[in-house]
Formats: C-alpha cells, sequence, structure tokens
C-alpha cells in the first residue's frame, strides 16, 4: 500500500500531474483542504536515508509532509509498529541516538548541457520570430504592457505548435539529457506547448532556462499554466544589475520583466516561477550582498507561506504588496504605476530603517 492509496481511503481523488518520481500526483490537502491541488504525493520517491516507506507528500499551504507511515500516524493516529503492520513493513529497532540538525544547504544548480543550450537557443529565436509576425499573439503581449523594445531586447516568443496546431514533443537524449521511462515503458519526452515563451539567459548570454505560458490553459486544468521545459537551469531568474541595492523578489518571470522594462533603475529583479520554489545557492549569495529587499508574494495563501519562509532568512527583507491586484502585472495592466509604487515602498522603508 502507498501514500496514494491511504489518500484514497479517506475520500480524496488524487490526480496525476507528472511522471517524476514514479508519477507525481495532487489533491485537496487532507490536513487543511485548502485548494485543489495543493497536496502533492510522490509514488516512488524515497526517505532522506533511502528507505522507501509507500511515498512521500507535501502540502504547499501548511507544509505536511512525510511517508506512508507519516501519514498514518498523523491522520490515523496510528504508533510507529501499527503504521508498519498496516504497510505490511517491518519496523526498524528504535535507536536512542541524539542527532544534530544542520542547517540546509542551498541547492547547487547547474548550467543544462550544451546541447540543451543549443537547442533552447533556436528555438527561443524561431518562437521570437513567430510573435513578431504574429499581430494577434504580439498584440496579446503589448496588452500586458510590453513594449516592442522589451519584446525584442528580452527575446520574449510564441510557439505555434506544429502545422497541425499540435504541441511538440522531442527526445530527452536529442536535447542532450538522460533517458527516462515511464510507467507505462514508455520514453518520457519534452514537452513543448503551445504558447508564450520566456527565456532566462545567462550572464554570457546563452539560454539556460525556458518556460512556456500555455495558451490552451483554462481555469481547473489539470496541466500547469507555465511549463518549465525539462533540462532548464533549476534556479529563478534573475532580471537586471544585481548591483543595485535593492532587490525584488516577485513570483512570476513575465512580471520580472515588466518591472525591468519600467524601472529598471531602481531595483533589479529576482522571479521565483512559483512560490514555493527554493532559492539556489548562486541566487541567494547575490541576495545576501543585497543592502535591501523587497518581497512581492501574490494574494493567496501560498503567498503566506512564502512570506513567512522567507523573512527567516534574510534580516533584510521588507515585505510590500501591491495597491490593487493579485500580482504586479495584474497592478500595471489595471492602470496602476509602477515607478511610483516602488519609490514609496523605498522611501517607507528607509523611514522604517531610521526609526
Amino acid at each position: 500500500m502507498d501514500i496514494k492509496e491511504l489518500v484514497e481511503e479517506i475520500g480524496y481523488s488524487p490526480r496525476r500531474k507528472a511522471s517524476c518520481h514514479g508519477g507525481e500526483y495532487c489533491s485537496p490537502c487532507p490536513f487543511c483542504k485548502d485548494g485543489k491541488d495543493r497536496f502533492l504525493i510522490w509514488l516512488n520517491r524515497h526517505n532522506k536515508n533511502g528507505e522507501y516507506s509507500g511515498g512521500r507528500y507535501r502540502c504547499r499551504k501548511c507544509e505536511k509532509c512525510g511517508d506512508a507511515i507519516t501519514f498514518l500516524r498523523e491522520w490515523h493516529g496510528l504508533n510507529y509498529r501499527d503504521a508498519c503492520a498496516r504497510l505490511k513493513i517491518t519496523p526498524k529497532p528504535r535507536q536512542f541516538v541524539q542527532r544534530i540538525q544542520e542547517p540546509a544547504k542551498p541547492l547547487i544548480a547547474s548550467n543544462p548541457p550544451i546541447i540543451w543550450i543549443e537547442k533552447a537557443a533556436a528555438f527561443t529565436e524561431w518562437c521570437h520570430a513567430n510573435l513578431i509576425k504574429n499581430p494577434d499573439a504580439f498584440k496579446k503581449m503589448q496588452e500586458r504592457g510590453f513594449t516592442a523594445e522589451s519584446i525584442e531586447k528580452y527575446k520574449i516568443g510564441f510557439n505555434p505548435g506544429d502545422p497541425q496546431g499540435r504541441d511538440f514533443k522531442r527526445s530527452r537524449q536529442g536535447w542532450g539529457l538522460e533517458e527516462q521511462i515511464k510507467s507505462n515503458g514508455t520514453p518520457q519526452q519534452i514537452w513543448l506547448p503551445i504558447g508564450f515563451t520566456i527565456p532566462t539567459f545567462s550572464d554570457d548570454g546563452q539560454v539556460v532556462k525556458l518556460k512556456i505560458r500555455r495558451s490552451a490553459w483554462k481555469e481547473d486544468d489539470k496541466l500547469p499554466k507555465y511549463v518549465e521545459i525539462s533540462g532548464s537551469k533549476s534556479s529563478p531568474s534573475v532580471y537586471g544589475t544585481n548591483q543595485l541595492p535593492v532587490a525584488l523578489v516577485l513570483e512570476s518571470e513575465f512580471d520580472g520583466l515588466l518591472v525591468q522594462q519600467e524601472v529598471g533603475d531602481l531595483v533589479y529583479c529576482v522571479a521565483l516561477g512559483g512560490s514555493t520554489k527554493p532559492l539556489d545557492a548562486e541566487t541567494e549569495n547575490i541576495l545576501k550582498r543585497t543592502t535591501h529587499i523587497l518581497f512581492v508574494p501574490d494574494f493567496d495563501s501560498a503567498g503566506v507561506v512564502a512570506w513567512i519562509k522567507w523573512k527567516k532568512k534574510f534580516c533584510n527583507i521588507h515585505r510590500i504588496l501591491t495597491p490593487h491586484g493579485k500580482s504586479v502585472g495584474d497592478y500595471f495592466q489595471e492602470g496602476g504605476d509602477l515607478r511610483k509604487w516602488l519609490q514609496e515602498a523605498i522611501q517607507n522603508m528607509n523611514k522604517q530603517l531610521m526609526h
């Protein structure tokens, strides 16, 4: 029995979200009852000690996490031996060894393989050219607030799909990645869905990360709105001059680019790509060298949880909220003045530091 089966027993129906770790599933959280996909399940994920105990789970809001044994103990109130018996696992002998917990080390994010970088660069240029010659797609980017100069500068693009209007699927090995086999025995492929492309460049101009905002996404969609292409560098996107004294940390890459377009002289941006995404060591060191950090969470429960984590990590961080709209992009599209808003936020921050 695994964690998915245990969750199904209490009335939930986890739906498949991805194929990693033997299948990634999501559902509302049994503990905090929040959202539709906050509770994540990985069928084949092992514990830190390499042991398998029915998979792993984690809620992105209340932070409940563990394996099948943990779930049985917390949900059903079973003791360790009874939980093991339920799962038909031999209980380990108890060892009373005091462990000193070391602080978690930041993730070391490596650049993708050179073949991936070359493929991603060619795809980025092709999508950018498609956006330029597609009036409808170009207009949608302008409606988000982007100027023609910014679209060119940031190489924003549009993937129209194949001639039949279908998403592209590409071989992982063809992009320099290791082959992965799905649960049905077929090779996992790189998914390049139809939609707007957002590349992230390294300091030397190489494409190291690529995201696509799916055109087909709708509310209650089982697939994500933003797809990070397999093989992308596992780090936030940093936009602008990180030598500036103020960093603006937000969730969306599109919002980060929009801020750079409007007020890149005031702040540089760190776009997390998701409120729960971890920091890598390189980005963390950049932020630690920055005098002040302004944190702009989205107006949702995940944003609240993210803020709690960030203020524990950085002593020089200050939370600011947009006057209206869920995010920076929404605020701007509703007529908000980004420059005035950020100038006032920086002034207020400086006043608070003086008292």
